[in-house]
């Protein structure tokens, strides 16, 4: 989810009332064989081995995009105090037989799902009014997994953040090779007084943009395949609830009960999960191709011929 890097509780009082309930849900599930996990950035999802890892999430390609050092986004100004980062979060969900779905959310966050449920309920007239647990579900689940489409502070967007990106690093390599091969076309014209120009020639050995948009490059593959571990673990968790469905489904039948069909649809049709599913595949397929796109660019920065070993004049 998107979220921004700071914010501001209503009391003191709420604040307090939130810490201790949240203070007990993880206390409650510490030793579980499924425990709670706190909200987390990227990194610290990847990295939990690292005492800190705030350089890193304000190192975020959705923070710094619209932070003003693309000059893309001038809606958030360089010292705005809210800027987005991407959170890692647990969605616990519990279908009960008589239809009742409690779940959990964070109404410290602004952008918490309890709020994005009511803007996609309410503030969208596209949307279908619920009428049953099988759309309950069906709204939660879409509400959760459909990252991509979810705006963050300031109307940012996950994907575009990252297209734009990976757009920009590849743009400031084309301008460096053409910058280069303009280089060399003006030493070969030279001829062997070429040798003696040091301040073209030393532009050769000057790396820095080279390396910096490298290390960008890098950084952007690896915060997307944190994402992509992610999305996997979605559709198998996704997975694993269709399954249990089916089991639940073959028990009652074996059982011979007379229970509710209206109260069981949601654990006996499994479409509506199915429907998660392929939300969850197309968000792969989406990363899988920025993730291409991505090395293609590392590996055309990586072959910038801009060291002195890797030029020659021809006479």
């Amino acid at each position: 989810m998107l979220r921004p890097s700071r914010w501001r509780w209503s009391s003191a009082e709420e604040r307090a009332k939130n810490t201790n309930i949240d203070t007990s849900l993880i206390e409650a599930y510490l030793t579980s064989d499924k425990p709670v996990h706190c909200r987390r950035t990227l990194d610290q999802y990847s990295y939990y081995m690292l005492e800190t890892t705030e350089s890193r999430d304000l190192d975020q390609v959705v923070y710094k995009e619209p932070r003003g050092e693309k000059a893309r986004d001038e809606r958030i100004p360089p010292g705005a105090r809210h800027r987005p980062v991407i959170m890692i979060d647990q969605l616990w969900l519990w279908i009960l037989p008589d239809g009742t779905l409690p779940s959990t959310a964070d109404a410290g966050e602004p952008y918490n799902l309890k709020r994005r449920l009511e803007m996609a309920l309410f503030d969208d007239p596209s949307e279908s009014p619920i009428q049953s647990v099988d759309d309950l579900v069906q709204a939660i689940l879409k509400t959760c997994l459909d990252f991509f489409k979810c705006e963050g502070p300031c109307g940012v967007k996950f994907q575009d953040c990252f297209q734009y990106s990976i757009s920009d690093i590849a743009e400031d390599e084309a301008k460096m090779y053409t910058k280069y091969k303009q280089t060399v076309k003006f030493l070969e014209a030279l001829g062997p007084a070429a040798f003696s120009n040091e301040k073209h020639i030393d532009t050769f050995s000057q790396v820095t943009n080279e390396t910096k948009r490298l290390v960008e490059i890098m950084d952007i593959q690896d915060e997307l395949s944190i994402v992509d571990s992610v999305l996997v673990t979605q559709k198998n968790v996704l997975q694993m609830l269709i399954q249990q469905m089916h089991k639940r489904s073959d028990s009652d039948k074996k059982s011979k009960q007379k229970i509710d069909a209206t109260m069981l649809s949601a654990l006996r049709d499994s479409s509506r999960i199915q429907e998660a599913i392929r939300v969850v595949e197309n968000n792969i397929s989406s990363v899988a191709e920025m993730i291409g796109s991505a090395k293609r660019v590392q590996e055309d920065v990586t072959l910038l011929p801009t060291s002195p070993g890797r030029w020659q004049i021809n006479y």
